[in-house]
């Protein structure tokens, strides 16, 4: 039976790599990542703003990105953005930059800071190039060299990872980082029972069961619910401003079109020695307007 369980919904999705009890998830989910990105793996890691189901009681917002930190002292910052944000790259970097200036107090030293890796799942376009792995750094154009090992921004683009040929279901089973991509991008279709999913690997066998229990549990699944309605309500809503703002905008440039055929009409008629009074009635525009021309 599916499971009909969306990961990408906020609670799910922080539920499976920002709990305590699941933070293995979360560390097997980085070491997949970081080596395409140049980076080294991590031997663990602590969640810094734990899963909590009453968060997520009612329909506002909440913080619902996975914050992490390594034995090394690196943090992590994960996020799963299913809708389009115009602010978004402004965001990417106010969010890293507020990361990175918590890391010291008011009069640390400067070289107390650490790594901040921002790694942001997105579920729309968001680069105008066919590749879905983005690394962005801080680097030197002539040189390529790095301005601090401390900035980067991960960037992945599921919806392109999801519209090539290779992602079949197949591709769960493999090792990597497509296995927790086909986990977030296909997981609502999901059979666990199926015996296709039999050999898949532990950690992505305790993802599925986590999602499981949303179906489950009635408070849970309640909670569910009301955050798929939420994030619901909140494209449409997005959608309608954006056909309204569309709709304005011709509505403007139509006016604005009009106005200037009016003028261009206006200075045509007074070039003709036509009177001033005319003009204005047959175009529309103020008598003032016709003398200014």
């Amino acid at each position: 039976m599916r499971l009909g369980i969306k990961p990408t919904v906020d609670i799910v999705f922080k539920r499976i790599f920002g709990s305590v009890e699941s933070s293995r998830l979360t560390l097997g989910f980085l070491n997949d990542l970081l080596p395409l990105a140049g980076r080294p793996k991590a031997l663990s890691v602590e969640i810094l703003n734990p899963w909590r189901l009453a968060d997520f009681r009612g329909d506002k917002e909440v913080a619902v990105d996975v914050r992490a930190r390594d034995e090394n002292g690196r943090d992590f910052q994960i996020e799963m953005q299913v809708r389009p944000d115009l602010a978004l790259e402004a965001r990417m970097l106010d969010n890293w930059a507020r990361l990175y200036s918590a890391q010291i107090g008011r009069g640390g030293k400067y070289r107390q800071h650490r790594p901040v890796i921002s790694i942001w799942i997105l579920d729309h376009p968001f680069m105008p190039t066919p590749g879905w792995f983005h690394c962005i750094e801080a680097r030197d154009r002539e040189s390529g060299a790095a301005l601090a090992g401390d900035f980067l921004i991960i960037a992945i683009e599921l919806s392109k990872r999801a519209a090539l040929p290779d992602f079949d279901e197949g591709t769960i089973l493999k090792a990597g980082i497509d296995r927790w991509l086909y986990l977030l991008a296909k997981g609502a279709e999901l059979d666990p029972g199926s015996p296709g999913l039999a050999a898949v690997s532990a950690d992505i066998e305790e993802a599925l069961e986590i999602m499981s229990v949303f179906t489950r549990q009635e408070r849970a699944r309640h909670s569910y619910e009301k955050r798929l309605d939420y994030e619901q309500s909140l494209n449409g809503m997005i959608q309608w401003e954006r056909a309204e703002g569309m709709a304005q905008g011709m509505a403007q440039g139509m006016a604005q079109g009009e106005r200037m055929r009016a003028l261009e009409d206006a200075r045509r008629l007074k070039a003709l020695g036509v009177a001033l009074d005319i003009i204005a009635e047959g175009t529309g525009l103020a008598r003032e307007e016709v003398e200014e021309l």
